[in-house]
C-alpha cells in the first residue's frame, strides 16, 4: 500500500490526499487475495487429527486472525499514517528511468532467451526439464541419506533420565545397589551438576512420565535416575551428545548386574511408547512371546539399534499355598485366618493407631515380618495361628506348598492380545525411521512374520508384526498435513480463479510452488541439519 501511494505521487498530478484513495483501491483486490490465500494455506491445518492435532491447531487459528488484523491495518491504519507523517513531504514527478539500468540489462540477458516466441521454445523446454531434474535430484538426497528425515529435532535441554529395569523378583536393595553404581559413573561426567536416585518407585512426573507413562513405574525391580546438567551456555556438548556418550558405559554397568538400562531424553520425541515399537500379534500368547524374543534378537543384531526392551516379564518361580480344608476344619482354623496370617506377614497389617497431640492424623502401627524372613518360605510356614481350643498351629500343618511358574501379564491393544518390542536409534543417522526400514528388510528376507505399517493385521490367527512408535505418528501427521495442504492448494486455486476469471492463469501463478524443494532440501544438506 505504501509503495503504491509513493508511485502515484511520483507520477505527479495528485496531492497526497488525492493519491491515497486511488492507490489503496488499486492494490485492494490483490491485497485481499494475498491475505485469503495465506489463510487458505494455513486453515486446513486446524483439522489435523491424532496426537499432533492439539499442537497444530493453534498455528492456523492465530495466523488467520493475524492476517485479518494485518489486512485491516493495511486498509485503515497505513493510509492514515501515510497522510499523517508524509503530508508535508514533496514528491517530484519521475519518469521511467530504469530502461537502461544495470538490473534491467541483467534481467534481459537472463530472461531474454526464454521470451523470444518460437525461437525461445527450445530454451523454455530445456528450462522445464532442468527444473524437473533439479526437483528429482533434491528429493533423492533423502534417499541417499545426504538429508536425514526425522519427526522432531533434538533439543538441548539441561536434563535427561536413566531408566533401569531389573528382572522381576529383584529386591529393592539390589536395585538400589545397581543405580548407585550407575550414579557413580554419572558423577564423573563434567557436565553433570547433580542427580537423584529412585529405587522401587518413579521420579516426579515430567514430560517423559506423561508421554511414556513413566510415572506409573513401581516395584522393587524398577529404578530411575534424574540427571541434571549445567546450563547449556556453560558447556560445549549438547544434552543429546552427552546422553549418547553416556549410554554405552551405563549399559555396560547394567549388564554386569543383569539390568536393562535405557536413556530417555527430554523431550523424547513424539508422544509414543518408544521411537521403535514392534507389536506382535497371534493366536496364542505363548507363541507371541516366542516371536517377540526372535524379533528382539533381530533388534539386538542390527547396528545402531539401542535401548532394546520388551513387555515380557522375566521368568520367575512362584509358590502356591493350598489349604488343607479338612485338616483346618478339624483343628478349628478357618481359611480366612490362614489367608490373613500370610497377608499380614508379607504385606503387613495396620493393627493399631497412635494418636498424638501434635499430629493432625493418627499414625498407623503396621505389623509385618522382617525382610529376611519374608524371603524364606520356611520362615513363612513357621508362623502359627490359633485354633478353636486356643492352641497354636503352624501354617506348615495347614497348607501344602507347590512350586509353579509365575504367569505373564497379557497386554491388549484394541481388544487384541499383543507383545511389545521397543528400541531406539542412536548412531550416525539418529533417525528411527531408517532403523525401522533396515529391520523391515531383515524381516522381509526371513519371511516368518507378516508385517503391517498402518493398521493392525487383518488376520489375528496368524503371527504378525505391526510397526508403531515414531513411524505411526509420522505417517498420521504427514498424511493429515498432506491432505490439509492439498485442500489449501485447491482453495488458493479457487481464489485466484475468482480474481482473474481464468482457469489457466492460477496454474501459471502456482507453478513455482514445487520449486521450493530445490532450495529447502539441498539447504538442509549443506547445513547438515535433519529434515524434521
Amino acid at each position: 500500500v505504501v509503495e503504491n501511494i509513493h508511485r502515484h505521487l511520483a507520477m505527479g498530478g495528485k496531492t497526497l490526499r488525492e493519491a491515497i484513495p486511488v492507490a489503496v483501491d488499486e492494490v485492494g483486490g490483490p491485497t485481499i487475495l494475498a491475505t485469503f490465500t495465506v489463510i487458505a494455506a494455513l486453515l486446513p491445518m486446524a483439522f489435523v487429527t491424532g496426537l499432533m492435532g492439539p499442537y497444530m491447531s493453534p498455528i492456523p487459528i492465530n495466523a488467520s486472525i493475524g492476517m485479518l488484523i494485518s489486512l485491516a491495518v493495511a486498509f485503515v491504519v497505513t493510509p492514515w499514517l501515510s497522510l499523517r507523517f508524509s503530508g508535508h513531504s514533496t514528491h517530484a514527478p519521475q519518469g521511467d528511468s530504469n530502461n537502461g539500468s544495470f538490473l534491467d540489462r541483467f534481467f534481459q540477458s537472463i530472461m531474454g532467451p526464454f521470451l523470444r516466441g518460437r525461437q525461445g521454445r527450445g530454451n523454455r523446454w530445456a528450462l522445464a526439464i532442468a527444473m524437473l531434474l533439479l526437483i528429482a535430484a533434491s528429493v533423492s538426497l533423502a534417499g541417499v541419506q545426504w538429508v536425514v528425515l526425522k519427526m522432531l529435532p533434538f533439543d538441548n535441554k539441561s536434563e535427561f533420565q536413566v531408566m533401569i529395569d531389573m528382572p522381576e523378583g529383584t529386591s529393592v536393595e539390589q536395585t538400589n545397589r545397581v543405580i548407585t553404581e550407575l550414579g557413580g559413573y554419572l558423577a564423573t561426567l563434567p557436565e553433570v551438576t547433580n542427580f537423584q536416585l529412585y529405587a522401587g518407585t518413579a521420579s516426579p512426573i515430567n514430560f517423559n512420565g506423561l508421554v511414556r507413562q513413566y510415572y506409573l513405574r513401581e516395584g522393587a525391580f524398577a529404578g530411575d535416575i534424574q540427571v541434571n546438567l549445567v546450563d547449556k551456555h556453560r558447556r560445549e556438548r549438547k544434552s543429546h551428545d552427552i546422553a549418547r556418550a553416556a549410554r554405552g558405559p551405563l549399559q555396560e554397568i547394567g549388564r554386569r548386574f543383569g539390568a536393562n538400562v535405557k536413556i530417555a531424553e527430554v523431550p523424547p520425541g513424539p508422544p509414543v511408547m518408544a521411537p521403535l515399537v514392534a507389536e506382535i500379534y497371534g493366536p496364542d500368547y505363548a507363541g507371541q512371546i516366542r516371536a517377540a524374543k526372535q524379533v528382539r534378537g533381530v533388534f539386538e543384531q542390527t547396528p545402531d539399534i539401542v535401548d532394546i526392551d520388551d513387555s515380557v516379564e522375566a521368568a520367575a518361580p512362584e509358590w502356591r499355598l493350598a489349604i488343607d480344608r479338612q485338616k483346618a476344619a478339624h483343628l478349628g482354623v478357618s481359611q480366612a485366618d490362614v489367608v490373613s496370617a500370610i497377608a499380614t506377614a508379607l504385606a503387613g497389617d495396620d493393627v493399631s493407631y497412635l494418636h498424638g497431640d501434635a499430629g493432625k492424623y493418627p499414625v498407623p502401627v503396621r505389623l509385618r515380618v522382617a525382610n529376611a524372613d519374608r524371603a524364606s518360605l520356611d520362615a513363612l510356614l513357621a508362623l502359627r495361628v490359633r485354633g478353636h481350643n486356643g492352641s497354636l498351629i503352624a501354617l506348615s500343618d495347614l497348607v501344602l506348598p507347590t512350586s509353579a511358574q509365575r504367569e505373564y501379564a497379557v497386554y491388549h491393544k484394541d481388544l487384541l492380545p499383543v507383545v511389545f518390542v521397543t528400541g531406539d536409534m542412536a548412531g550416525e543417522l539418529d533417525s528411527p525411521l531408517y532403523g525401522m526400514l533396515d529391520l523391515v528388510e531383515q524381516f522381509r528376507e526371513q519371511g516368518e512374520l507378516e508385517q503391517s505399517f498402518i493398521e493392525q493385521p487383518d488376520n489375528p490367527y496368524e503371527y504378525s508384526l505391526k510397526w508403531d512408535g515414531e513411524w505411526q505418528i509420522t505417517y498420521e501427521t504427514f498424511r493429515d498435513m498432506g491432505i490439509a495442504y492439498s485442500v489449501g492448494l485447491v482453495l488458493i486455486y479457487l481464489l485466484v480463479v475468482a480474481h482473474f476469471h481464468s482457469y489457466l492463469t492460477p496454474f501459471i501463478i502456482m507453478a513455482p510452488i514445487p520449486l521450493t524443494v530445490i532450495g529447502v532440501v539441498p539447504g538442509h544438506a549443506l547445513m547438515v541439519v535433519d529434515f524434521t
